[in-house]
């Protein structure tokens, strides 16, 4: 899980007789800032860690095997972070990190759950003007660099097509988006039913007499990975170079 997060919470101050409203209308602010632990090899974060990984392969027929993979995907979350923050380079979760009841999936790659294959489809991106094709470039770009998209010339059977649209109220600002409902995935997955947590969820019960919250999350992924029986069905076709590339994570 990685984000430039930056949130500012503001509650409301009491109310008191014979104060105006616009008196009582200044809230303080809290900021929210986080920097992380020390990750360095040694100290306390990275031992626990290791102690966990150990924790969760004992038993395993494998466990040397799932030791090494397990202290290389360490070392490649720990890349990701600076002393200030997040600075993404290739997105790893530690699977051992979450419940037990997920740690296979996570090992091994998540299903989309298909019921049946999508039709093989190399399909054309949407029509972008200049802007949009450069922002569709630079945003496919960063997803190949972070390793979330992988090359796949010989893999990829099905693509998902690329279209841009405007961000609301961020003037030059686009988001890309793959189009699986064209690409005839959406139509062939399973319905997974799945709780989506709100932060009124916490907020309400932390400010009961209301709240105001600002939350400006860039680049922020959730990343697992995919099931290599999937990789053929998630396809993306880059928008400059034509190339495919399918959803690794």
């Amino acid at each position: 899980q990685l984000g430039k997060t930056r949130g500012a919470m503001a509650y409301p101050k009491p109310y008191t007789e014979g104060e105006t409203l616009e008196e009582s209308a200044d809230p303080p602010v809290s900021q929210v800032m986080w920097k992380p632990p020390d990750l360095s090899i040694g100290g306390r974060w990275y031992r626990e860690r290791v102690e966990n990984l150990r924790k969760a392969i004992h038993g395993m027929e494998n466990a040397q095997e799932e030791l090494e993979k397990g202290l290389r995907d360490l070392d490649t979350h720990r890349s990701n972070y600076d002393s200030e923050g997040p600075r993404p380079t290739t997105l790893q979760l530690l699977w051992w990190e979450f419940p037990q009841e997920h740690w296979k999936e996570l090992r091994e790659g998540s299903t989309m759950n298909f019921l049946e294959s999508p039709p093989d489809t190399i399909h054309e991106n949407a029509v972008m003007t200049e802007h949009e094709l450069e922002a569709a470039v630079e945003f496919t770009e960063e997803l190949i660099s972070l390793g979330v998209l992988r090359l796949g010339n010989e893999l990829v059977r099905t693509t998902a097509p690329l279209f841009v649209v405007d961000k609301p109220g961020q003037p030059g600002q686009y988001r890309v988006i793959a189009d699986m409902l064209r690409g005839g995935q959406n139509s062939r997955i399973g319905a997974d039913p799945t709780i989506l947590p709100r932060i009124t969820h916490i907020a309400e019960q932390l400010y009961a007499g209301g709240f105001s919250c600002v939350v400006d999350a860039s680049k922020y992924f959730y990343q697992f990975r995919t099931n290599p029986l999937d990789y053929p069905f998630l396809g993306v076709k880059h928008p400059k170079t034509g190339d495919l590339y399918y959803y690794h994570g």
